[in-house]
């Protein structure tokens, strides 16, 4: 089992040999191009208002639970919800400082432990393309909702993913694999539908695309090239010169690499 962080496994964190990997990536991923544009979006389509009590399913470091916390005042509340230990332990122990009224708790997305209508909103990002039964939990989080109050869902597209490379065979075994191995790669082109099938209404759906870094790639992909079931795939030193390749690119300013984010919001 690999110690390096793979893109495919969030929902699996605490099985893995480095749990604390997964924190990096997080933590990376917040200075990609495109990033905080989609948490802009996101903000903005929550409709927040002070004293709303909001739910952030799949919190992970609890960072966009605080910037949610700020907007929604000491008369609201937000709980930030992950099933992984090690991200609970993190999100609480950056908000110790603060006074924000947050609190972090370790679920099961497939089974939230709130009442009907406990929320005025709820927010997910990039959670429902790890889970194997994606509905089950959309479910959950529409039943939790109050009446009238709005569900935002952001999540990637695997198989949008792009690369500048002449290597075009070996691009398509990773991205393929990659998409393949995460429990729901194809989700983000889903998401307006599936919204609905739900049973919300005025659902509406904006696009983006996200471009990330040499190194943001190798924090993705390196873990998961590793997996047995993967790394099979490939000849003897076929994803050495790939890699090389992309390397090469980054030094003259080519590299091109990304993927296409879906953010829909939907009203109970």
């Amino acid at each position: 089992m690999s110690t390096k962080s793979d893109g495919t496994q969030f929902a699996n964190v605490e099985g893995t040999e480095n749990p604390g990997a997964f924190v990096t990536f997080l933590d990376a991923r917040a200075g990609i191009e495109g990033e905080k544009q989609i948490k802009e979006l996101e903000l903005a389509m929550l409709e927040l208002k002070p004293g709303h009590h909001v739910l952030d399913l799949g919190c992970g470091t609890g960072d966009d639970a605080r910037e949610v916390a700020a907007l929604v005042g000491p008369k609201g509340k937000v709980v930030g919800l992950d099933v992984s230990p090690t991200m609970i332990a993190e999100a609480r122990k950056r908000t110790l400082s603060t006074d924000l009224p947050i609190e972090f708790i370790e679920g099961d997305a497939l089974n939230l432990s709130f009442p009907s209508e406990s929320f005025d909103r709820l927010r997910t990002d990039r959670v429902l393309v790890h889970l194997k039964e994606p509905g089950k939990a959309l479910a959950e989080m529409v039943r939790v909702t109050k009446v009238g109050g709005r569900v935002v869902v952001s999540e990637l597209d695997f198989g949008t993913q792009f690369l500048d490379s002449p290597h075009r065979e070996t691009t398509r075994k990773v991205f393929t694999s990659f998409a393949a191995r995460a429990a729901s790669g194809w989700i983000g082109g889903a998401l307006p539908r599936m919204l609905r099938e739900a049973g919300l209404s005025d659902v509406e759906c904006e696009p983006r695309v996200i471009r990330t870094s040499l190194r943001f790639l190798h924090l993705v992909m390196d873990g998961h090239l590793e997996a047995p079931d993967v790394a099979h795939q490939f000849d003897k030193g076929e994803l050495a010169i790939w890699w090389h390749t992309l390397a090469i690119a980054d030094a003259a300013g080519h590299f091109n690499n990304g993927v296409s984010i879906f953010t829909v919001a939907g009203r109970k």
